[in-house]
C-alpha cells in the first residue's frame, strides 16, 4: 500500500486500482470468511496516509497552521483539513452543523460498507469541513483495523453509544421506540429497528427477561422476533426512563 502511494501526486487514486488493491486484500488468507473490502476503505486508507504524512512533515518544518486550517481543493472541490481531534476539542463549543466532540469511546458510528450497520468508535483520526459545511471526521471502528477508517458525516453518521438494558429496564422499551437491535445474517452488525409488538412475561427474581420484542430493520424492512439482550437503548430513552422512573417512586 505504502509503495502504491509513494508516486501519486493527485488526490484521488484511480478507481481501477482501489478495485485491485480490495479484491487482493478480500482474498488474503487472514481475512477469509471475513467482510470482503471495499473500494472505498482502500481509497479511505490512501486519503488518511496522505493527510497524516502531510500533517506530519508541516509540523517538522513549520509552526501549527492558523485556526482556518489547511485548505486542500482540486479542481474547483474545496475542502477544508482541520488536522487531528485532541482531546481538548471536547470541551470546545459548537454551532450550526458542526457538533461538540468528547470521547471518541462514548460514539458509536455508521459504517458504510455494512448496509449502515452501527459500530462503537476507537478513535476519531482527524477531521475536516466537507462541502456542505458539516463536520466529517475519519473513524477507526473498535475491532477493525486502522486501514478500514473512513470519512463520516458527524451530523449524520455519529453518535452517543447505545446501551444494553437490563432485565429492570425492559419496561422502558415501548412499541414504535426506535432502539438498535443486532441481526445475525450475511453481514450481521447492529441496525436501527422500530419496535412493533412486544410479547410482556413475567420477570422472575434473578432470572433474565423472558419477553419477545418483534423489531422491524430500518435498512432492509425485514422483521423478527428477538430477546432484550439483542436490544440496546438510545441514551436519551433510558435516561427519560429512569428519570420517570424517579418521580414514580417519589
Amino acid at each position: 500500500m505504502e509503495e502504491k502511494l509513494k508516486p501519486r501526486t493527485t488526490s484521488h487514486p484511480d478507481r481501477v486500482l482501489m478495485r485491485e488493491l480490495a479484491l487482493k486484500f478480500s482474498e488474503s488468507r487472514g481475512r477469509v470468511g471475513t467482510t470482503p473490502v471495499t473500494p472505498k476503505q482502500v481509497l479511505n486508507w490512501f486519503r488518511y496516509r496522505r493527510y497524516y504524512k502531510s500533517n506530519k512533515k508541516a509540523a517538522a518544518t513549520k509552526a501549527p497552521p492558523p485556526a482556518t486550517g489547511i485548505q486542500a481543493g482540486q479542481q474547483g472541490r474545496e475542502l477544508t483539513v482541520i488536522g487531528p481531534v485532541r482531546r481538548q476539542d471536547a470541551g470546545s463549543s459548537s454551532t450550526g452543523n458542526n457538533p461538540r466532540l468528547g470521547d471518541p469511546t462514548s460514539y458509536e458510528a455508521k459504517k458504510s460498507a455494512c448496509d449502515g450497520a452501527w459500530y462503537d468508535v476507537d478513535d476519531f483520526l482527524t477531521r475536516r469541513l466537507g462541502e456542505s459545511g458539516d463536520l466529517e471526521v475519519m473513524v477507526h471502528y473498535s475491532r477493525f483495523e486502522v486501514e478500514e477508517a473512513e470519512w463520516i458525516n458527524a451530523r449524520t453518521s455519529l453518535r452517543q453509544r447505545s446501551l444494553p438494558c437490563n432485565t429492570k429496564e425492559c419496561e422502558a422499551v415501548k412499541p414504535r421506540d426506535t432502539v438498535l437491535c443486532y441481526k445475525l445474517s450475511e453481514q450481521s452488525g447492529r441496525y436501527d429497528a422500530i419496535v412493533d409488538r412486544i410479547i410482556r412475561k413475567v420477570h422472575d427474581s434473578g432470572a433474565p427477561c423472558d419477553c419477545r420484542f418483534l423489531v422491524r430493520y430500518v435498512h432492509d424492512r425485514s422483521e423478527e422476533y428477538v430477546a432484550l439482550r439483542k436490544l440496546c437503548l438510545r441514551p436519551e430513552m433510558l435516561r427519560a426512563w429512569h428519570e420517570q422512573q424517579n418521580e414514580t417512586n417519589n
